[in-house]
């Protein structure tokens, strides 16, 4: 008898709405009254351009349809200074922010981030972040701010409970966005 190997690829395909429209058809399919909204090339292009464009998108169902903004560090891109970033913010409807390090290239760190993650985490302030950024970065970011919301989101399907129950443990204020389960 002759044995052969084989691989097993488990590739997840999720299923993104292009536009504002095809989101509020798939929630209503679903029955969901609202979504937090991020845009693509909030990380793929420039974190600007793609608050801008979930802006553009969420205007159009602005009660169903929750805008994230994805941050940068002040020390380089001044106008995500706290006294820059928070009255944008407010006047934009926008209450959830979203990092991206490895993709923008900086660390979430105190360092780094000056005041901004401080007074994030003083304001309550959800923060989204993903372990396709690396673990590393969510537990230093939480050990530096034990008070910071995050919320774990885009983890993969497969078990993640021994990185997340310390976190669970350690950190009143951390939560997993369930839609990968």
């Amino acid at each position: 008898m002759k044995w052969s190997t084989m691989r097993i690829c488990v590739r997840e395909k999720v299923k993104q709405a292009r536009n504002a429209e095809e989101l509020l058809a798939e929630l209503d399919f679903c029955g969901i009254d609202s979504a937090v909204v991020s845009h693509q090339t909030m990380a793929d292009v420039d974190p600007d351009y793609g608050n801008r464009a979930v802006l553009a998108e969420t205007a159009k169902a602005p009660d169903r349809l929750l805008p994230t903004w994805t941050i940068l560090p002040p020390v380089t891109e001044g106008h995500y200074a706290p006294e820059h970033l928070f009255p944008a913010m407010k006047a934009s409807g926008v209450q959830i922010l979203r990092a991206y390090p490895e993709r923008n290239r900086y660390m979430l760190t105190k360092v780094a981030m000056g005041e901004l993650i401080g007074e994030v985490a003083a304001a309550g302030i959800p923060l989204y972040l993903s372990p396709s950024e690396g673990w590393q970065g969510i537990y230093s970011i939480l050990q530096e701010y034990p008070n910071l919301t995050v919320v774990l989101y885009n983890y993969g399907l497969w078990s993640h409970s021994r990185l997340t129950f310390p976190l669970f443990q350690a950190y009143r204020n951390f939560y997993i966005e369930t839609g990968d389960m």
